[in-house]
């Protein structure tokens, strides 16, 4: 199923803005994600009674816990997939609801060692990303990073060392995370990289 875009090629205007983003993402003993937790707090800017969620993969199952029901999956373009979240009840501008959804992966092959997130232009008061790593499987480096574009050849235009630390939810050492918390931040694209021992 394939969605058009507009008649420049481009998606259609966001209906919202996403006040806050709270992500868990998973990576098993193959170093693979398989699960990607989600909370995220939006405001309606026009009548809305679905949210777009996108992805640069097809290789996923969306299930919603709360806010929502996930649609089928659809091609917004090459590279990039989405589902359509039915919200539980529709809103009027300027009404706010929170969603909490989980993103199941099925790899068939490993993809690009990185996690990262798109902030548009409007603020997002709050921003919180966990990467964690099986205790089994731990990188031999990570970076805090930003990048140009949301592509997949985007350069990085800065980055720093992040440290693993103990992933609280989990037993003692079950579990490593890099952790990234930001307030009030717009117009980046930011996440992690990693790499693995061998990686060239």
């Amino acid at each position: 199923m394939t969605k058009p875009l507009n008649s420049q090629g481009e998606l259609p205007p966001s209906q919202h803005q996403t006040l806050s983003v709270f992500d868990h993402h998973y990576l098993d003993f193959d170093g693979l994600p398989y699960v990607h937790n989600t909370r995220q707090r939006i405001r309606a800017l026009a009548p809305m009674t679905h949210l777009p969620y996108r992805f640069d993969t097809g290789a996923v199952h969306v299930e919603m816990e709360a806010g929502g029901e996930a649609g089928p999956l659809y091609v917004v373009r090459e590279g990039i997939h989405a589902v359509d979240i039915k919200l539980t009840e529709p809103l009027r501008p300027g009404d706010e609801t929170e969603l909490e959804y989980s993103t199941l992966f099925d790899y068939s092959e490993a993809p690009s060692p990185l996690f990262r997130r798109v902030i548009g232009s409007r603020i997002m008061e709050k921003l919180d990303i966990h990467v964690v790593f099986d205790g089994r499987q731990l990188p031999t480096g990570v970076w805090q990073s930003e990048w140009d574009d949301y592509a997949p050849d985007s350069p990085i235009t800065q980055e720093a060392p992040a440290h693993l630390t103990p992933f609280e939810a989990g037993d003692p050492g079950d579990m490593e995370e890099v952790y990234l918390s930001q307030e009030n931040v717009s117009n980046r694209v930011i996440g992690f990289r990693w790499e693995w021992l061998g990686q060239a």
